[in-house]
């Protein structure tokens, strides 16, 4: 059913009710993940067409293009379904991909875990968002949406997991 007993405290189980995960190259799968480890896999690739333009302009700069031109991506990270979860497209352009895409798995990970929003309500239950890379707020500040009211909250990480908990 999804659910995993980790343990008990105080006379309650402490259960992981849900996974969902966005890794580099569309790999999505736990079964995929440790098959990629065990076999020593590499999941880094060029970077995608469109997500910055990276070329050397001089012969000095050849060198850190070489360095920056591969990494792990995520597929899609620049696709996102706003309605689903009530955001304006104002919003939703001003919004880290980060967050975007943590909105999208909480969804997965909540109907992964067999349980349904009325039973989370009335229960202890958290939300911990694992988050690094704050540099969605230096890439809005060249866009159209920098003067926005949504810039603060959509480059902000501590918004994150209160963006989950609230949907």
């Amino acid at each position: 059913n999804g659910v995993s007993v980790l343990g008990e405290r105080g006379g309650r189980a402490i259960v992981m009710a849900g996974l969902a995960a966005r890794l580099p190259l569309g790999h999505a799968s736990r079964e995929l993940v440790q098959l990629m480890s065990a076999s020593g896999a590499d999941a880094t690739s060029d970077v995608p067409h469109g997500r910055w333009g990276l070329r050397p302009t001089s012969f000095s700069d050849s060198e850190v293009y070489r360095r920056v031109r591969y990494g792990a991506f995520i597929t899609n990270a620049d696709q996102f379904d706003n309605k689903c979860f009530s955001i304006s497209p104002a919003e939703s352009a001003a919004m880290d991909p980060q967050q975007r895409m943590l909105l999208e798995a909480g969804y997965e990970a909540l109907h992964a875990s067999s349980l349904g929003k009325v039973q989370l309500m009335s229960s202890l239950t958290g939300v911990f968002v694992g988050i690094a890379a704050m540099d969605f707020g230096e890439v809005i500040k060249s866009t159209p949406y920098a003067n926005s009211v949504y810039s603060a909250t959509g480059s902000t990480l501590s918004v994150a997991s209160g963006r989950i908990s609230y949907a």
